[in-house]
């Protein structure tokens, strides 16, 4: 199940923003991976995850990377 948008973000026009509250109410509630959508980024991630998302959906931050390419956006994950 995907919630958010969490951030802002320019992948698509969002109407709402999700709290991160509710990561930690559909982790306890729902028994099915919990993904985390909308402007995640290397510097925000481990917020969500903190927050109960099992995973993330973060392409902005690697296809319209500000460090030069996707596989250097994709590895600054890592650290």
């Amino acid at each position: 199940m995907a919630f958010g948008a969490f951030y802002s973000t320019k992948t698509k026009k969002t109407k709402f923003k999700a709290k991160l509250n509710i990561l930690k109410w559909a982790k306890n509630k729902i028994e099915v991976p919990i993904v985390a959508i909308g402007g995640i980024n290397q510097n925000n991630f481990q917020t969500i995850l903190n927050a109960g998302a099992d995973y993330i959906a973060c392409s902005a931050s690697i296809w319209s990377s500000p460090y030069g390419d996707p596989l250097t956006a994709v590895n600054l994950f890592k650290k």
